[in-house]
């Protein structure tokens, strides 16, 4: 928490990519808030400190392994802050393995 916290959620759907059993595709949509602190605009002092809030966008690929308990995913998720600092986020992404049941 160097510069502050943010906390997003995501609406995501799902389609297959064939001839691949396990292999799907998934893009989506949700919201963000975050909360920045002082740190941060001493670093960046044309920034704002603060409340920001926006909107994100997801899209990736996700493979469930055939006889395996595991799920690998990879994805990007552009955003745009609306309140607090307005800009376009470009750089964020995600690398997920999960464990299924």
């Amino acid at each position: 928490m160097e510069y502050g916290s943010r906390v997003t959620a995501l609406y995501q759907f799902y389609g297959d990519i064939d001839p691949i059993d396990g292999l799907k595709w998934y893009a989506g949509f949700g919201a963000h808030i975050g909360f920045w602190n002082d740190k941060w605009k001493k670093d960046y002092p044309t920034r704002e400190t603060g409340l920001t809030i926006g909107v994100d966008g997801v899209l990736g690929i996700d493979y469930k392994i055939g006889g395996a308990p595991i799920n690998l995913s990879l994805d990007w998720q552009p955003s745009f802050n609306l309140v607090g600092y307005n800009y376009f986020e470009s750089g964020w992404g995600g690398l997920g393995i999960r464990y299924t049941f």
